[in-house]
């Protein structure tokens, strides 16, 4: 089966709480198993940005679904590749939030001059941006 990778941000329509992305995360990771996707989720000043990796049919199901998502809007894709092996099988969806830890915070600060804002990503920093934060996740 090819492999694809999605990066998507977004804007959340009101403030979350770490328990609203976490129960967002969770209710998305039994749904996502199922389906063989796989991803991390990150979320800080009222923004979401989300990576998927899976099946291309599937990848863009789930994008779908989320671009009409009333948690969100002004969804913007900013990266979509296939790729040879999934960098996120570990999750079927992990989540973090960019104010809580210090390491978070020191990668956010490498790639954001003054506050996350995930729309002002290239492709290519989306892409480097995520598998760091990935990085953190898994340790």
């Amino acid at each position: 089966m090819q492999m694809y990778q999605l990066i998507y941000c977004s804007t959340a329509t009101k403030e979350m709480s770490w328990q609203d992305v976490s129960n967002l995360a969770n209710s998305s990771s039994h749904r996502n198993a199922t389906n063989e996707i796989y991803g991390l989720l990150v979320y800080g000043n009222g923004y979401f940005v989300q990576i998927l990796e899976g099946s291309q049919e599937r990848i863009n199901a789930l994008y779908l679904k989320i671009a009409t998502d009333s948690r969100h809007y002004d969804q913007r894709l900013l990266h979509y590749a296939q790729i040879a092996h999934p960098s996120f099988k570990e999750w079927n969806m992990g989540c973090l939030l960019v104010n809580e830890q210090q390491e978070v915070k020191n990668i956010i600060e490498r790639y954001f001059n003054e506050a996350f804002i995930p729309s002002q990503l290239s492709p290519e920093q989306s892409n480097l941006f995520m598998h760091e934060m990935g990085v953190y996740f898994k340790s």
